[in-house]
């Protein structure tokens, strides 16, 4: 071949190549917009389309991932993350949430592999400390849960959720004064339906 032909033939892979790319960001960004708006089936076929543009975009791959955690497909959820991961070994959202199918699915020690991963890939990443704690409060782990929790509200000191489950877990531990003070600040940040559980053991 000639060196001008091979040129030629190079620019017009490239320009495919490039092409491909920009429609599958294009079909990414249709996809989240669709996630926005509750539309899933809208999302899971645009994102499915952008992966048939291009196979290592990782965040089509996660945001299916995250789609199938909603809808409890926990199989085609798993397999989104383990790809997502498999592109990019730093993709601590992944991590967390492979995590959380795992804990889902009675994994307990491979979610906390997992938690693990996205905290040390991300050391203030709020959402992988909560998981955690709430896989922890399955287990009846309630010291680790309230380290988790202690995390989370030290992170996000507005996060009524957090005050809320901290608070479950203390009275689960027997700190019963430490669970209702917590139960309390969760009701303070918004939480109004805590103070029936308040009514009925904080006395």
């Amino acid at each position: 071949m000639r060196p001008l032909a091979a040129g030629f033939l190079f620019l017009l892979i490239s320009g495919s190549l490039f092409a491909q790319s920009k429609k599958a960001e294009h079909l990414l960004e249709k996809g989240r917009e669709k996630i926005l708006k509750e539309d899933l089936d809208g999302a899971i076929e645009d994102l499915s389309g952008a992966i048939s543009h291009d196979s290592t975009l990782t965040e089509a791959h996660y945001e299916l991932g995250v789609i199938y955690l909603k809808l409890s497909n926990t199989k085609s959820a798993m397999q989104s993350f383990n790809r997502a991961i498999e592109i990019d070994s730093t993709h601590s959202r992944a991590y967390k949430n492979r995590g959380k199918v795992k804990a889902i699915l009675q994994d307990y020690r491979g979610a906390m592999e997992d938690f693990k991963r996205a905290i040390a890939l991300d050391e203030k990443y709020v959402n992988a400390y909560f998981d955690r704690a709430v896989t922890w409060m399955q287990l009846k782990k309630y010291d680790q849960a309230i380290r988790d929790f202690d995390m989370v509200i030290k992170l996000s000191p507005k996060d009524a959720e957090a005050w809320l489950q901290r608070g479950s877990a203390k009275i689960y531990n027997g700190d019963k004064e430490g669970g209702c003070l917590d139960w309390s600040k969760s009701g303070e940040l918004g939480n109004i339906n805590v103070y029936e559980l308040i009514r009925k053991n904080c006395h």
